[in-house]
């Protein structure tokens, strides 16, 4: 896992990306997923803002389990729901059962509609409840209601719909066990491919930071090396190399 885990940046990445492809002609829509505490973020903020004014094709779907990581809901807002805050933006708020997969599926399908027709970013409030810990960091037992915790796990999303399907007729165990097969399959390729990927160099750190870098990132590269005892590679070019524009920016500087 990454040790830096910044919360709801993307939001703002999803709004340019949304707006960008708006400028395009294109039809894509950006969808972007976070959770209940993202909501409480400046960068939240900065991006839906953003993406209501400028009409961006963006959908906003929050997994509001109750909790960011040990501080509820109701410690986080005093609007009513989070699908409130969306009229302060100037976009819908739509509130549905996050473990009911057709009422997600139903309500992100007419935010995308809406998005593909110009009429900008819907926020999509999907309710459940946390069933697992946040993570190694905390105990869990501390303060998250684990009646509840037992309660909803008999209601999870993936068994609710299989149920759903089965009444229906639409569904064998056969059916169920080449599903579960092909998507164990599906994520073992994936990790695969993953682990095969050969290690970035370093360069990656430097390469897209900035439009027009100063020439002291090629200074920092090489300093970056040789506390990482990672040489260049052979054949690779320096990043940046040193020139008259580069130094009297950094002169400037």
């Amino acid at each position: 896992a990454s040790i830096s885990v910044p919360i709801a940046t993307h939001v703002p990445h999803a709004a340019g990306l949304a707006w960008g492809k708006r400028l395009l002609g294109e039809s894509a829509v950006a969808l972007a997923f976070f959770g209940d505490g993202a909501t409480s973020e400046g960068a939240f903020h900065e991006g839906a803002n953003f993406a209501a004014v400028m009409r961006a094709p963006l959908v906003l779907l929050c997994n509001n389990n109750g909790w960011a990581i040990s501080t509820p809901v109701s410690e986080q807002t005093r609007a009513e729901t989070l699908a409130d805050k969306a009229v302060g933006y100037g976009m819908p708020g739509v509130r549905v059962d996050g473990v009911d997969v057709l009422a997600v599926y139903e309500a992100t399908r007419a935010a995308v509609e809406r998005a593909r027709a110009g009429k900008g970013p819907t926020f999509i409030e999907a309710v459940s409840y946390r069933t697992a810990p946040h993570g190694t960091a905390d105990d869990h037992r501390a303060y998250i209601d684990l009646e509840r915790v037992e309660e909803e796990k008999r209601r999870e999303c993936v068994g609710r719909y299989e149920g759903y399907l089965r009444r229906l007729g639409l569904l064998t165990d056969a059916d169920r066990d080449e599903i579960r097969a092909d998507a164990l399959g599906r994520m073992r390729e994936g990790i695969a491919r993953a682990e095969a990927e050969p290690e970035p160099d370093l360069r990656v750190v430097f390469e897209n930071a900035l439009a027009d870098p100063p020439v002291s990132f090629g200074r920092d590269l090489a300093e970056l090396r040789r506390i990482l005892g990672k040489p260049e590679p052979e054949g690779a070019a320096s990043t940046h190399p040193p020139g008259p524009e580069g130094a009297a920016r950094e002169g400037a500087v």
